[in-house]
This record gives C-alpha cells, structure tokens and sequence, in this order.
C-alpha cells in the first residue's frame, strides 16, 4: 500500500513539472542577422511549441558586449503543424541593438511558464565591423587608470586617435556606475568600481562629422581593499560625528533616546555605510539598541570626486537612574593619497538619567466626594463576579486617583465613555483624571454621541408606525373600504424615514466606538516618528491616541493634533 502511494506522488509530480520542463526542451532559438553591424537591430527569435502564448512571460537576458535591450514580443506561433495536439505554440521576439564592432554574449536567455522559469543557455554573438571602417587610421581609446580602488570614483574620457574628446552617452557596464560630468552627452565621467571583479570599458565606434571613430576597450582592475574598510566601503577622507536628536544631556527612567550617526567624507560618498553606535549604561553594561529606519544620506559630483554624508538613526531605551554613555564604534576608512587605513572617531555623548518626581494631585472636598460616593456605590467589589459591572469599574477607577494613579483612572474612564451605553459618571471620572494629569480635555473622541441615545429615539418612531398603521388597517376594515387617507400615509412615511435615519446613526456610532483607541500610560515618553517626520517628540502621559497599524511589539498612532508616531505596545493602553 506505502508503495503504491509513493508512485502515485512520484507520477503527480511528474505530470506537473512536465508541461514547463519537457515541452520547454523543444524551444529553438534562431538569430537575424547572425553577424550584424554597428548600428542594426538584432531579431531574437525563441520558438515554443505547444504552450499558449498567455501562460508564457518573457524573460530580460542578461548582456555582456557591445549589445543593448530594447524590447520584446510574445505572440502566438500561428502554426498548423504546432496547434495539431489541440494547443497553439507561442513565439518570444527579442529586439537588441548592435553597438559597435565586438563579441557580445547572452547569456540567462529564457522565459517563464506559469510562473517557473525556464533557461535556455548562452549564445555569443559576433558583429562585424561597419562598412568602410577597414580603413580606419589607428583607434581612439579610453583615458582611464589600469586599477582603481573599489568604491571610489576615478575619472575616464573617451578620445578619438588625436586626441580629441568624445562626447558620448553614459556606458552601461557590469560592476561599475558611471555619472557624466555635465551635461549628456559627456566626454568625462566619474566611474566607481561597485562588483567584486574590475570592469571592461566598452569598445565603440562613433560618427564624428563625417569620419567614423573607433575606440578600442579597456579594462580597469580592481585593487584589494582592507577587510575593515569593504565593511564600512569608506574611500578617500572621512569624518564622523554622532549627536541626540531627543534630548540634551539629562533624561528621565522611562525615556526613548534617539541618537544619530553621521559620517561625511569625499569619495565612496555613493557606497559609504553610516556608523555604528553603541549605548554603554550604569554598570559599564551594553544597552540594546534599536536602529530607527533604514539608513539615509545624499552625494553630489563635486569637481573629480563625490561628497556626501550618511546617517543612521537608533534608539534605545533609559530603565535605571545613572549614567550613560553614547559611543560611536571606531570607522574605518581608506586614504588613497597615503595608501593606508585609518579610523575616524567621534565625541562621546553622555546622558544623564535621573528618577522623574511628580507633583501630587490633591482632590477638593467636592472632587473627594464624588470619588468617595462612587467607591460606595460598589457593590460588586467584594462579590468575586469576574465580570464587574459599571460601578464595580468606576469604583476602581476612583481608588487609583484617590491613590494618585490618574492614568489608570483615566484608562478605565475613556473606556466606559465609549461604551454603547456609557454611565454619566465616566465623564466627570474622566474629566477629574486629565485635571489631575494637567491635560486639556480637548474636542471629543467620537464624532457621535453614544449609540444608546439613538437607539432610545428610535425605539418610539418604530412603535408609532406600528400603532397607526394597525389602527388605520383597523378602521379601513371595519368600514369596508379601501380608501386611503394622503395625510395618514405621509406621516407614516415620515416616521419611517425618522427612524430609519435613527437606525443608522445607531449603527454608525457604534462602529465609530468600535475602533480601538490608545493612551499613552508611560511618563515623559519619547515617541519615534515615522520616516516621514524630521524629529522624534514628545508625548505626555494621558495622551490619546487612534491606533492605525500595529507592528511586532509596536504600534502606529495618530494623534489628535496632527501628528503620528510608533510607540511600543506596552508603553499605552488599550480602549
């Protein structure tokens, strides 16, 4: 039995893998014209019989060679003898561009069948010289240096056999990026050295005027790096500087720290990687870090060489009282004048972070009575019930701010406020609360009133239609006739009208009151903007806030004055 359900998934398995890899073998691959010139359009043609043209994609080959991409075709094949098993064959045009007189392979030439590629191999493809260039005088070449160090640009030019400079369009080469000084075309580049190998500068043959210009290739070898250096990919001269973006130089237990990095040199200023930080707190121990978004930075062409800077941002978290230090690992760079590795360090940052003293909320007489009368209206506190009532929650709430917990109380409060049918006393709970916390109590959270209201007005409207429609079927009946008052039907229509209106406005608060809400439980938190904002700031505890997304132990929040940051989850409460 094991046997035979071995073969039955070894027969599946083959059936499926079948129409991509069997029927792919009989592809053919023709080339028109097969030795082109400078300057023709190269036909590609991949054959593909019996596979439908919509299950198919064609895939970009990759180019090595004086040949350029410029588009491709899939049609059907159209052939008789294709479609005779009942499945009409497809065919893949590829249209290239011979460049100028060469060896250019394809190599990766395939397609997709239903999403699983297939590969066809490579084919080299000779171009002949352009026609009348037998008698060209001695070739022009490129201006370039026989090795360059990785990362850091260098200049090249292309001159014809003179010497003259020629203006020509930025060259696509493997491992390499090239950035035309001034405008297109350029007779110079800037050219950094990007892949693990060197690069070869393409041969061209370029229309001058009348006379055809041949410039032969060259290569350019890459030079060996130090390890530490092809980490940082810092070439040429490079400083670095590190500096807190949310405080000074004291915080409190609690706070969010954001630090940046920065290092700014000329040369590799495409390629260089930002620093490393490190937080060493009390007790000499390592803090965990966490980086802020992805790294950012800018460069610029400027004279013969790139400048630029590149930044990172981290976080971390102060938990206990004392001293922290904030450090910048040593950055190594490479001096090309010097031949020689260095490293670039930075001031330290130190951070002082002390324990937060709060200002105790003292209640009037009056405040002290309400609180005092909502803990006696408890009586389900000593019950054990697990699910404890209105009154058993708001007594609760009032303990912790007679306690001083304003923000469990207000946590508690702005939950039962947006209940379907919130108790008075959650408001003036919740209005005692943000007093405490000196909050503002700012505009209300729900654009609606509570669902509740709407569904009491509508609770009439509906029994209203219904009495008067009984008694007019009533009336209508015992006078045996089918009459019909105008003015009847357009009061009830009315009602109607009404209490449907009042239906989805029930509805529609308590979807509004269904969407989860956030405040901020964490003294003086440091909020993490998202990449969008230029700063981190601040957020006061008691803050309410709309959860947008949540990510990990994080969460995005929208505050109502605009602004939006990710906070970690358990920094906030939920209602």
């Amino acid at each position: 039995m094991r046997t035979a359900k071995i073969a039955c998934l070894f027969f599946i398995a083959v059936c499926i893998s079948l129409p991509c890899y069997g029927q792919s073998g009989e592809a053919s691959v023709s080339i028109s014209p097969a030795v082109p010139r400078p300057g023709e359009l190269v036909l590609l043609s991949i054959r593909v019989p019996r596979i439908a043209a919509s299950e198919m994609e064609a895939l970009e080959p990759e180019l090595n060679g004086p040949l350029r991409f410029i588009g491709s075709y899939l049609r059907p094949l159209g052939d008789a003898a294709a479609a005779s098993d009942g499945v009409e064959g497809s065919i893949i045009e590829l249209r290239l561009l011979a460049l100028s007189q060469g060896r250019a392979e394809i190599s990766r030439l395939g397609y997709t069948v239903r999403g699983r590629p297939v590969y066809l191999g490579s084919y080299v493809v000779d171009i002949a010289p352009a026609q009348g260039s037998a008698g060209l005088s001695r070739p022009g070449s490129w201006l370039a240096p026989d090795s360059a160090y990785p990362f850091a640009p260098f200049i090249v030019r292309a001159v014809g056999p003179s010497g003259e400079a020629l203006a020509i369009a930025t060259p696509s080469v493997r491992g390499a990026l090239f950035y035309p000084v001034g405008a297109l075309p350029a007779s110079s580049f800037l050219v950094s050295i990007s892949g693990a190998t060197g690069i070869s500068l393409p041969a061209m043959e370029l229309t001058v005027g009348s006379k055809l210009v041949r410039v032969d290739a060259r290569t350019v070898d890459r030079r060996t790096l130090p390890a530490k250096v092809e980490e940082t990919r810092a070439v040429g001269t490079w400083t670095v500087e590190a500096r807190m973006l949310s405080h000074g130089d004291e915080a409190f237990v609690g706070d969010t720290v954001v630090v940046e990095g920065t290092a700014r040199g000329v040369g590799s200023a495409a390629f260089a990687a930002p620093p490393r930080l490190r937080v060493i707190g009390p007790k000499q121990r390592s803090v965990p870090i966490l980086q802020v978004g992805p790294s950012f930075g800018e460069f610029q062409v400027e004279g013969a060489t790139l400048s630029g800077e590149r930044s990172a941002r981290v976080s971390f978290q102060a938990m206990e009282e004392g001293s922290y230090t904030i450090e910048l690992e040593p950055y190594f760079w490479y001096d090309t004048s010097a031949q020689s590795e260095r490293s670039a360090s930075a001031r330290k940052l130190s951070l002082r972070v002390k324990a937060r003293v709060y200002d105790s909320w003292v209640p009037s007489e009056e405040e002290r009575a309400v609180l005092e009368a909502l803990i006696g209206a408890d009586r389900a506190g000593s019950s054990g019930d697990k699910r404890r009532n209105a009154t058993g929650r708001l007594a609760d709430a009032a303990r912790a701010l007679l306690r001083g917990d304003a923000l469990t109380a207000l946590h508690e409060a702005k939950a039962l406020e947006r209940q379907f049918w919130p108790p008075r006393e959650a408001f003036s709970l919740s209005g005692l609360a943000l007093s405490a916390l000196n909050l503002e109590p700012g505009s209300p959270e729900d654009a609606l009133p509570p669902p509740f209201w709407f569904a009491l007005a509508a609770l009439p409207c509906a029994a209203l239609v219904v009495v008067v429609s009984f008694r007019r079927r009533a009336s209508l009946r015992a006078a045996g006739t089918k009459a019909k008052s105008l003015a009847c039907g357009v009061f009830l229509a009315l009602t109607a009208i009404l209490c449907l209106c009042l239906i989805v406005m029930c509805v529609v608060s308590w979807a509004e009151r269904s969407s989860e809400r956030a405040i901020v439980l964490v003294p003086a938190l440091r909020a993490v903007p998202d990449e969008g904002a230029s700063s981190p700031f601040s957020v006061a505890p008691g803050s309410r806030a709309v959860i947008v997304s949540e990510g990990g132990s994080w969460l995005f929040l929208e505050f109502g004055d605009g602004r939006s940051a990710w906070i970690q989850a358990e920094h906030i409460g939920r209602y």
